[in-house]
């Protein structure tokens, strides 16, 4: 059975597969997936990824396609859908986004989280629950906990259709850059890249004790997963020169400094040359806040090599890795 969209019938292919949405939450007003760094942005916006402007809603009875205006060049914030992200001022707790339609326009709202790895518990059962800790409606996330304002407790609110999990920056402020990507999309999501090198020329370790690479806060990325089973990708590439029979290597901590994540790890006993020994992670991690560390590992003394200063021409160690948000 077909439907008026705004270009005319339209068939319910896409309500197996969670409802259409031509839309992705982003910190661009004018990008759906910007390649330049989205830092201390105060907004987000719903902004198409093709020509439709399609949202599936509820309006009691049934998912209702809704044209959601989108004008990216209007002074009137109206025309875009934003979102005020001043209510995010616990720093520590990820936050989902959600949209309803009323009184002829579509809005937005925040829900903050329990934890930076769990919603607030919800009263319903399967399969009326989803395994990300959502209400599933026909198929479609939504609103389903009763304490986080949802219709009453133990019941589903589908007017509420869940688009996306946003962490806040700081308080008020959201990020995604390539060093965090702070916002995670429930459906069109892409692969969004994270990197961080250190320009140090060269330091030393000697401690048979996995550690954050130079004793350095700053070598790793962040994430946030707003459903489970997402994937996520990480390669570390250290150099390094040291004396004849030490043992080095590197790893990558998910969500730890001290424990490698790494499922491929290379080692090698030096022999007094420079070399250079790699790691990779591949995973799904729990829904919430993560973060990637590069590591490093040695049982001799060792100098590891951050760029060398370009003494030799283009070298670089660092973690590289990609989420699907």
């Amino acid at each position: 059975m077909g439907y008026l969209g705004h270009d005319g019938p339209q068939r319910r292919d896409w309500r197996g597969a969670g409802g259409r949405c031509d839309f992705r939450v982003s910190l661009s007003r004018t990008s759906a997936a910007p390649s330049a760094d989205q830092t201390a942005k105060t907004l987000a916006y719903l902004v198409p990824v093709g020509k439709g402007l399609i949202l599936d809603l509820f309006d009691g009875e049934d998912w209702v396609p809704r044209r959601i205006k989108y004008d990216p060049d209007s002074a009137n914030q109206r025309d875009v859908v934003p979102t005020d992200l001043a209510v995010m001022t616990t720093t520590t707790v990820p936050y989902d986004l959600f949209v309803r339609w009323r009184g002829g326009r579509a809005e937005t709202k925040l829900v903050a989280w329990a934890s930076a790895t769990a919603r607030t518990g919800a009263s319903i059962a399967a399969p009326w629950l989803h395994e990300s800790g959502l209400g599933m409606h026909e198929g479609i996330l939504c609103r389903a906990d009763g304490s986080a304002g949802a219709a009453a407790a133990g019941r589903l609110d589908p007017y509420w259709r869940y688009v996306a999990t946003l962490y806040p920056s700081a308080s008020g402020q959201c990020e995604d850059s390539i060093a965090k990507r702070l916002v995670s999309n429930a459906l069109n999501r892409e692969w969004r890249y994270m990197s961080v090198v250190d320009t140090t020329n060269t330091w030393t370790y000697n401690t048979a004790a996995w550690r954050q690479a130079n004793a350095s806060a700053a070598n790793q990325v962040a994430f946030v997963l707003g459903l489970a089973g997402v994937a996520v990708a990480a390669d570390v590439l250290g150099m390094y020169y040291a004396g004849t029979g030490s043992f080095c290597q590197v790893g990558i901590g998910l969500d730890s400094t001290t424990v490698n994540s790494a499922q491929i790890v290379q080692g090698e006993h030096s022999d007094g040359n420079a070399r250079g020994v790699f790691g990779k992670y591949d995973g799904c991690p729990s829904i919430g806040y993560h973060y990637l560390a590069w590591l490093e590992i040695v049982n001799g003394t060792t100098t590891w090599v951050g760029d060398l200063g370009g003494t030799y021409g283009p070298m670089q160690s660092g973690l590289r890795a990609r989420v699907l948000a």
